[in-house]
């Protein structure tokens, strides 16, 4: 968990507890929440892919968030910058086995941050952390977090995953 807050992190300097709420969740549930409808799913993908403009992508299109399960953030300007089609990712996405997360995977892995956070091994106060243990569900980031794009793979290391990143050229 530590490197994967850290890279967060340096990618999002702004991040905010709630941010790092939010990487801990995806890191669990995945983006079940957000697949429960396939066609507002792929409505709101392809308008925040057409959002994106032909700005240069400034991460790496894979960001792994949650390596003990395979789970990474694929990240939509490098997808578009390399010519991945919509269509294509939008079927990946929708078509992937949901996550059905633990809530009590969620508190340990929680538990795990507000740890490290103890240790002033990850620049938040455990205070700030433990003051959302309450919240339930995935928060949006926070507005200091900045521009993003991305989607989660719930299983980057699965046989239908490693098919289609290596057909997207990824």
């Amino acid at each position: 968990m530590l490197e994967v807050v850290l890279e967060d992190v340096d990618r999002h300097p702004g991040s905010t507890p709630l941010d790092v709420r939010k990487l801990v969740s995806q890191c669990v549930f995945g983006m079940d929440h957000l697949l429960s409808d396939p066609t507002r799913f792929v409505l709101a993908l392809r308008s925040e892919w057409e959002a994106l403009g032909d700005l240069p992508p400034r991460e790496a299109a894979i960001q792994m968030i949650d390596p003990c399960c395979h789970t990474a953030r694929i990240h939509l300007a490098p997808c578009r910058h390399r010519g991945v089609k919509l269509d294509d990712l939008s079927r990946f996405l929708v078509s992937q086995p949901r996550r059905h997360g633990e809530k009590e995977r969620f508190d340990r892995l929680w538990a795990v941050v507000i740890a490290l956070a103890d240790d002033g091994l990850i620049p938040f106060s455990p205070a700030s952390l433990s003051s959302l243990a309450a919240l339930t569900g995935t928060p949006h980031h926070s507005v200091s977090y900045g521009k993003t794009a991305y989607r989660v793979i719930h299983d980057i290391a699965g046989p239908e995953a490693k098919r289609w990143l290596k057909a997207a050229g990824i």
